[in-house]
């Protein structure tokens, strides 16, 4: 019986031992190499200065050209959306911009079913869980039911992220190779046309985003829009979406706005190239950029 327990012992501390160590590096590597995906492109970038930045998920991404706005107008621009953001993730991602000196003259936010999206997404949890050690991430993760095992149990938040943060996507990072997956900040326009419809828009909003509240918070001083890109006519409540201009001081709902231009639609939610560069020139002019 001692003699199992002492094997038991030494299995258990090579077990934990390998664990610290593996957390050590993967963490390294993660912190120190090029962006592997374009969250972690974002969470790095810093030191810059823009005249105006968009902020959402992949209505943002695919419908908003910078460059365009920026030769058209002079203004400089970025587009900081990526797919399936929610108002949370939004808000962590624009604290850690703000705390890493990427300043903004406007900033632009994109409202639609993400209203009632409080929480993080797991895609964008799992690409913060490297930087614990970073106040603002260790703040918002310490909310979350996995910080405990966070923690305290080395390597788990690896382990528990593998899809996004394991092995193969370690190799990657460490050896600067990119994967298939997009990784530049801005836009990113889908091409082709279509009206395929995934899922709805929520038909009742919760009385209150308190991710949004902080974000008013944290961004008083700067002007801050608020809009919703077009959805093509197939979307169900869609009528609902006018209730967000009682949420936010200055909104524009676009929802509409494309209704006989089936061909600008890529699907049912998200422009094609010419749909989201028509869309840009209607930002620019509607917003007097």
């Amino acid at each position: 019986m001692i003699k199992f327990l002492k094997y038991l012992i030494l299995v258990l501390s090579s077990v934990v031992s390998l664990s610290l160590v593996l957390d050590v590096i993967y963490t390294s590597i993660y912190k120190k190499s090029s962006p592997h995906n374009k969250v972690q492109n974002l969470l790095k970038i810093s030191d810059r200065h823009y005249d105006l930045a968009f902020y959402g998920s992949s209505r943002v991404e695919r419908h908003v050209d910078c460059e365009l706005i920026t030769k058209i107008t002079g203004k400089s621009c970025i587009n900081f959306g990526f797919s399936g953001a929610s108002l949370g993730d939004i808000l962590i991602l624009a604290k850690i911009h703000k705390r890493n000196n990427v300043q903004f003259d406007t900033v632009f936010v994109q409202l639609d079913y993400n209203y009632n999206a409080i929480g993080l997404t797991p895609y964008f949890e799992a690409n913060l869980a490297p930087y614990m050690t970073d106040s603002i991430i260790k703040k918002e993760l310490s909310m979350q039911k996995e910080y405990f095992f966070y923690r305290w149990i080395p390597f788990f938040r690896y382990l528990k992220n593998e899809k996004v943060l394991g092995f193969r996507e370690l190799l990657s990072s460490f050896n600067k190779r990119n994967s298939n997956r997009n990784i530049k900040i801005g836009f990113a326009p889908k091409f082709g046309t279509g009206d395929e419809l995934a899922g709805s828009f929520p038909d009742k909003l919760i009385l209150e985003n308190i991710r949004l509240e902080k974000f008013e918070e944290e961004f008083r001083n700067i002007p801050r829009l608020y809009f919703t890109a077009p959805y093509c006519k197939k979307l169900e409540n869609r009528s609902k979406i006018n209730e967000l201009k009682d949420k936010v001081t200055f909104y524009k709902n676009y929802a509409t706005l494309f209704d006989n231009h089936s061909d600008y639609y890529f699907n049912c939610g998200h422009l094609n190239n010419e749909g989201a560069k028509t869309f840009t020139l209607k930002i620019i002019n509607d917003f007097d950029l």
